[in-house]
């Protein structure tokens, strides 16, 4: 049997991982799964560690943007070459970036191992997508184009090159030859939730981290437009550290606040989210993404989307009609948009959303995908 060796200094296995082992299972091969031992979200090892999912030790940080987190990635990408180099029948290799160096260290392990066939899988593009200010970005640019250039400059030694949104595609098309690059959208299953227009009232939905990369500025004068014409109500499911900012801003304004806490039961967030009319998928300008998943969970229950998230996203809510994009400055309109909405308006939105994930990002649609890409490798 063909031996198929996974790669991901994050733990990626729900959003990706899971899918990229079942294909490579069923094509044929045996396969290994390997992640860092140390979880970058927390900052601290893993103490509850996944069953047949092997863990290669990565050096400790504690900051984002830090050199002690540039060394602890290249370090793993080095660790990972060297566990990968243990394998004398390893057939296959998959890789998931960031960090760029895993681009680096296996473009050489490929020069040693040309029959071995290597694939990247693009989910994040650093640094471009860093939620850093101006000046930043600005003093940082050395810095910045060595890091880039970790992916740029070896991600075409690829055989196949996989990328989670068009936005990300795009950006790396002239180093990668057409024939290899894909894109391979997350997927998750589909939960059948119904809901609809109430009237004098609109509920919003924000679901997830709320982080430094969550809008709360474009959240809260949405929310106020709107609240001007008609009541309008913000659910929450999820935590993070500007949960308490974001609470407090909406409140100010008058806006009631449902907060839900951390939801994992799928009954539950069905019942929330049928409460909703619209999903919150509002992000500050610097990030760099084209597909999130908080969007795609909207879009799994039906739920169509208020966004500003640039590329794929903004792509598909104006081409199939799933909701409304904000451009800045113009949230005025943009409520005005959503106040509107006729219930028979509001229901093309929700059966909109409902075709395009089960044409685009429904588990099956994805397999078939991925068994196909493997089959030509």
């Amino acid at each position: 049997m063909k031996t198929a060796l996974i790669f991901d200094c994050y733990d990626d296995y729900n959003i990706r991982i899971q899918y990229i082992k079942a294909a490579m299972e069923r094509a044929g091969y045996s396969v290994r799964v390997f992640f860092s031992d140390f979880d970058h979200y927390s900052k601290q090892y893993v103490s509850k560690k996944r069953d047949g999912i092997e863990y290669l030790h990565a050096q400790e940080y504690q900051k984002n943007l830090s050199y002690a987190r540039i060394q602890s990635h290249l370090h793993f990408s080095k660790t990972c070459v060297k566990k990968a180099k243990e394998f004398d029948d390893v057939s296959l290799i998959y890789v998931m970036v960031p960090p760029n160096s895993m681009c680096k260290e296996f473009a050489e392990y490929k020069q040693r191992h040309p029959a071995v066939k290597l694939m990247y899988d693009l989910c994040d593009m650093w640094p471009e997508s860093l939620p850093v200010g101006n000046t930043v970005k600005r003093f940082g640019t050395p810095a910045f184009a060595v890091w880039r250039n970790y992916r740029d400059h070896y991600i075409g030694t690829a055989d196949c090159v996989l990328s989670e949104c068009n936005l990300f595609a795009n950006e790396i098309r002239e180093y990668v030859p057409e024939q290899k690059l894909h894109t391979v959208y997350l997927c998750q299953e589909y939960h059948e939730i119904y809901s609809t227009i109430v009237n004098n009232q609109i509920s919003f939905l924000y679901m997830g981290s709320m982080n430094n990369i969550m809008n709360i500025d474009l959240i809260v004068k949405i929310l106020c437009e709107v609240n001007k014409k008609t009541r309008a109500v913000l659910h929450i499911v999820g935590d993070g550290e500007k949960k308490a900012e974001l609470l407090s801003q909406v409140q100010q304004i008058g806006v009631e606040v449902i907060d839900h806490g951390v939801v994992y039961d799928e009954t539950k967030k069905q019942e929330t989210y049928s409460q909703c009319q619209y999903g919150l998928n509002l992000m500050v300008d610097s990030v760099f993404v084209g597909l999130t998943m908080k969007s795609l969970d909207y879009m799994s229950h039906g739920l169509p989307l208020i966004n500003n998230i640039k590329g794929d996203t903004w792509s598909f809510v104006d081409n199939n009609k799933i909701g409304i994009n904000i451009e800045n400055g113009k949230e005025k309109e943009a409520a005005d948009k959503i106040v509107e909405v006729t219930k028979l308006h509001y229901n093309q939105y929700h059966d909109n959303t409902v075709a395009l994930f089960h044409t685009v990002f429904e588990t099956n649609m994805i397999n078939n995908q991925l068994d196909k890409i493997l089959e030509d490798l």
